[in-house]
């Protein structure tokens, strides 16, 4: 189970343990190293003919649009942290805006951020494999829950285990 997240170059951010579901951990990791399976590596490779957000049908799909430029999450992120929507991050990579993030919020706050990251991501790919995009105030909920439940484990003693 990874137990932290490393970004490299913030004081912060060095070693950053949190009390978060793995699966959550695990999406940031991946969004930090770019490497989150998005529209934007298949077009520059000319397997796919579009790389446009599936979502919002804007503008590209990259690893940082769909948690963080998207006009769909930026719905999500006024419902569920005005602060975090009002946040001005500048640029086109995850770890800056993650760094960013790490700074200014708090280990809850920080948290949440993660589990509702996961919770965006989550509803991409319902609207990408299934279809359906569910209402940010869902996302948000689900995120919440996501959420929730780790800081009520983690205070708990219990460790729960899901196959998702």
């Amino acid at each position: 189970m990874v137990k932290k997240i490393t970004l490299p170059q913030g004081r912060r951010c060095d070693q950053v343990w949190y009390k978060v579901p793995g699966k959550t951990k695990h999406l940031v990791w991946r969004a930090c190293h770019n490497i989150l399976p998005t529209r934007e590596s298949p077009y520059r490779r000319n397997i796919v003919s579009s790389n446009v957000c599936p979502v919002c049908h804007q503008v590209g799909e990259t690893v940082t649009h769909t948690p963080w430029g998207c006009l769909y999450a930026r719905d999500v992120w006024c419902l569920a942290c005005p602060r975090l929507q009002k946040s001005v991050v500048l640029g086109d990579d995850f770890m800056h805006i993650a760094r960013y993030l790490f700074e200014l919020l708090s280990t809850k706050e920080r948290d949440q951020w993660m589990a509702i990251t996961w919770a965006l991501w989550a509803a991409r790919n319902k609207a990408v494999f299934k279809d359906f995009l569910m209402p940010p105030s869902k996302v948000v909920e689900i995120g919440n829950n996501l959420w929730g439940e780790s800081v009520h484990t983690s205070s708990s003693g219990i460790v729960l285990h899901r196959l998702s």
